[in-house]
């Protein structure tokens, strides 16, 4: 029974470490309406340095058609990796006007950034394969409901 007992506290325990560690991962994002080739999504916004840096770092799951929209407030040639991200992503880099100018697919923990190559205002991270499952190419426009300053 004593062996029941901590079992159960240890399970305790981690669950609620777990729980705070998933909601660390996403507590500080606000989330943005965007339209990537037609589809209407809801996607965490990184908006701010801070945010940025942080990315999808430590997520494990990410549902079909979540992701975030990184938001660098001015174009620049914008680089990723996914260092400390646990899942297999797509990233769309994304000028001003919309258009998605590149899209890479990356593994875990790859520590080899994938750059924008021209400047951008935005990069778009989605579960690897998003794009190609919905028929979005180079090309293709996206929507973004930027929130009133």
């Amino acid at each position: 029974m004593k062996y029941l007992v901590i079992f159960s506290m240890l399970l305790i325990g981690l669950k609620i470490s777990s729980n705070q560690a998933f909601a660390h991962s996403s507590k500080d994002f606000s989330q943005i309406a965007v339209s990537i080739g037609g589809k209407a999504l809801m996607l965490d916004y990184a908006n701010t340095p801070e945010l940025r840096e942080h990315g999808l770092q430590h997520k494990r799951v990410l549902c079909d058609d979540c992701g975030m929209l990184f938001d660098y407030e001015q174009n620049q040639v914008a680089a990723l990796w996914t260092k400390d991200t646990f899942l297999p992503i797509d990233i769309a880099f994304v000028e001003d006007n919309g258009e998605i100018i590149r899209i890479v697919q990356m593994m875990p923990f790859d520590e080899d950034k994938q750059s924008s190559e021209k400047p951008v205002r935005y990069a778009i991270e989605m579960r690897r394969g998003w794009f190609s499952q919905h028929k979005v190419k180079v090309g293709a426009k996206v929507v973004i409901s930027l929130p009133e300053e």
